[in-house]
């Protein structure tokens, strides 16, 4: 479900079912950076939307924050998704602060804003995934970071429902998230059934600096 205020957009994804919000406040040209603009427009689109997330009990909301749509709507979205009785979990993607530092504010002021507000939130930071990923161009770098999220997805979609050795469930992802804990996803990794070479491969891809 892919959801915008920018109608140019909608061409340039593959999703299943596309939704232009906002239309009457943005005129199909996105949020502009102003957070209010996607909050009001996601909003005024909650009852279209809700059809869509019915039924479901696991929601995993993939938003870029820092130009206005997903800062100002991401909260909106989740709330009515747990309102709906789903798990909510929100993969938060904050941009370069070095291409881009007034949208890396905007995006961190929406983080902050949600982490406050008690939502389950990943955070998935371009700089922090461009220092560990290597010096690459910034479309490349971008297409390992659509890959990563995937991967995030399908992992969790396979321990929960599917063909994972160790499987978890709803209920142990609220308890993981009630913590409140900052914590690491790993994904991929080649000793899936070694738990101790995967642990070292882990412990040695530098996302644990400190």
């Amino acid at each position: 479900l892919y959801i915008t205020t920018d109608e140019a957009d909608l061409e340039g994804t593959r999703a299943d079912t596309k939704f232009l919000i906002g239309k009457r406040l943005c005129g199909g040209k996105g949020a502009m950076g102003l957070t209010e603009l996607g909050e009001k427009s996601a909003e005024d689109a909650r009852r279209d939307i809700e059809p869509f997330i019915e039924g479901y009990n696991l929601v995993i909301n993939i938003a870029s924050l820092g130009k206005g749509t997903a800062s100002g709507a991401a909260h909106v979205l989740a709330s009515l998704a747990e309102g709906m009785g789903a798990f909510v979990m929100n993969l938060l993607v904050l941009p370069s602060a070095t291409l881009e530092s007034m949208p890396r504010t905007i995006a961190n002021h929406a983080k902050n804003r949600m982490v406050k507000r008690g939502f389950n939130v990943v955070t998935v930071d371009q700089d922090r995934f461009q220092e560990i990923n290597g010096s690459q161009p910034v479309a490349r770098t971008l297409a390992a970071l659509d890959a990563l999220l995937s991967w995030i997805v399908v992992s969790i979609a396979e321990t929960l429902y599917g063909r994972s050795r160790r499987s978890i469930t709803i209920s142990d992802l609220r308890s993981v998230f009630k913590e409140g804990n900052e914590g690491s996803i790993f994904v991929g990794g080649s000793f899936a059934n070694d738990p101790r070479s995967a642990a070292e491969e882990f412990a040695s891809c530098g996302l644990m600096k400190r």
